[in-house]
């Protein structure tokens, strides 16, 4: 739940998500292209309570997908129907045109549990809660997926209120 107090943001939770943006340059892709499918190979990251400063394209591409994951996805009846959700298939052709392959691929497995998506990863409930997609979460920070994952100049802090 948000609460605003004196115009000073407050949650009530202890951790942060926050993404610092400075004018760059959209740089060239170093992302990883498997040569056996090529395709860039994506791990779910745990984004939730410690500290972590997410600046290489690898980790704000793991920290995209698994918000696609959190959102979207979420509302998929099956793990098929996640690879048709409007944010993946964006994450896929941008990364497929970028990174000149075929896009990318999940290392980590999905599955349903419950009725419920289970991967190997998540964000923290206050960090993604008030976005129902990718684009939504994008266009709060004012940004789209080949600047957030390939401009040098974006970062994403994670951290709690016990520093």
């Amino acid at each position: 739940m948000r609460k605003v107090r004196r115009g000073v943001f407050e949650t009530n939770s202890s951790s942060t998500h926050s993404v610092s943006i400075r004018k760059g340059e959209v740089r060239d892709s170093y992302l990883t292209v498997n040569p056996e499918d090529n395709k860039v190979h994506v791990e779910f990251g745990e984004y939730g309570w410690g500290y972590k400063s997410l600046r290489s394209q690898s980790e704000r591409l793991s920290y995209l997908c698994t918000m696609l994951m959190m959102t979207e996805a979420s509302r998929a009846n099956s793990v098929d129907d996640i690879f048709e959700t409007e944010g993946f298939k964006q994450i896929n052709n941008l990364i497929a045109e970028k990174c000149s392959c075929d896009g990318i691929c999940f290392d980590d497995k999905i599955q349903f549990k419950d009725w419920d998506i289970d991967i190997n990863g998540y964000i923290d409930h206050q960090s993604y809660e008030d976005y129902s997609s990718i684009q939504e979460f994008l266009n709060d920070y004012n940004t789209d997926i080949v600047d957030f994952v390939f401009n040098d100049g974006v970062t994403v802090i994670i951290d709690n209120d016990n520093h």
